[in-house]
């Protein structure tokens, strides 16, 4: 197929070549020079683009080789935050319950932190490993200096595959109650 295209790309060639020096030699003679420029400025146009267009390798379709991204099935239970409200308390305790339903994969790790704070906190699991399916875990978050008010809890969960399960919680910061 390039050997004919390439055949074809150099006829093209050959006989603009030709045009080319004939409507030359009629315009320098004086035989009709603006209808002689006129037609070897639209012809040339023409060969070159059809000798552009057939010497042109065809186009490929394009092959991606990208893995469509996968979002394994992570459901979290059981997600508390005591005290709640905090009543002037200066740690929370952060549990839950992370359960795998995605088949072949594991819970290999997860993070906690405030909202509206930048570090993360990592998960203890309490079996002392993410290793399976299902994973308790917890963490105490520090939330002294925090005005009062509702706060929320970020949570990830990571999978051994794919991508992280991220939900937020929601709890209440309060002043300490007043004894009488």
């Amino acid at each position: 197929m390039a050997r004919v295209r390439n055949l074809i790309a150099r006829m093209l060639g050959r006989f603009g070549d030709s045009i080319f020096s004939t409507l030359s030699r009629w315009e320098e003679r004086g035989r009709s020079p603006g209808l002689t420029r006129f037609l070897k400025l639209s012809l040339l146009g023409t060969l070159v683009t059809l000798i552009t267009s057939v010497s042109a390798q065809g186009i490929e379709p394009e092959v991606t080789c990208y893995r469509v991204a996968f979002v394994p099935d992570i459901v979290l239970s059981d997600v508390s935050i005591e005290p709640n409200p905090t009543e002037g308390a200066d740690t929370v305790t952060v549990k839950g319950t992370a359960r795998m339903e995605s088949v072949g994969y594991h819970i290999t790790g997860g993070n906690v932190r405030l909202i509206q704070d930048t570090t993360n906190k990592v998960l203890c699991p309490s079996d002392g490993e993410f290793s399976d399916t299902i994973e308790n875990f917890s963490a105490r978050l520090y939330v002294g200096g925090i005005e009062a008010g509702t706060t929320w809890v970020w949570i990830q969960i990571d999978p051994n595959i794919g991508e992280e399960t991220v939900t937020s919680v929601p709890f209440l910061v309060s002043e300490p109650e007043e004894q009488e």
